[in-house]
């Protein structure tokens, strides 16, 4: 069974979109000052929910890799997430200092040292399957 454009990947798709999407969005717009229901005291709540939900498509797809045979399209898959992540993290660190901590703990948590590396870096699976 392969993971491009299966049933699986639309999950992880609709799970991104509806979650990771809409807490970056969230988090920008209360960077503009346009959320009114959000304020930059909540910033660090929001990212600690982004990761979470990072960690668990990344843990979720990495448990599930063995059943897919397109296996490097996975590996592309999460790269990218992880890349993402980092493009994301880097201007939350930029726009709310206060952030920056936990923001470069996270991405070492994914293997990323620097925004910089994110090129030559993928995900080191957390578990071994």
């Amino acid at each position: 069974m392969k993971f491009q454009n299966s049933l699986f990947e639309d999950r992880y798709n609709e799970y991104w979109n509806k979650n990771v999407v809409t807490l970056d969005e969230t988090i920008r717009n209360t960077s503009l000052g346009l959320n009114l229901f959000e304020n930059r005291a909540n910033v660090t709540q929001l990212i600690e929910a982004y990761q979470q939900h990072i960690l668990t498509i990344l843990t979720n797809l990495d448990r599930q890799s063995y059943l897919f045979e397109d296996k490097e399209y996975v590996q592309a898959y999460m790269k990218n997430t992880v890349s993402q992540t980092v493009e994301d993290f880097s201007f939350y660190a930029k726009i709310f200092p206060e952030t920056q901590e936990i923001c470069s703990k996270f991405l070492k948590t994914l293997g990323v040292n620097s925004p910089s590396e994110t090129k030559e870096t993928s995900y080191v699976p957390m578990c071994n399957n």
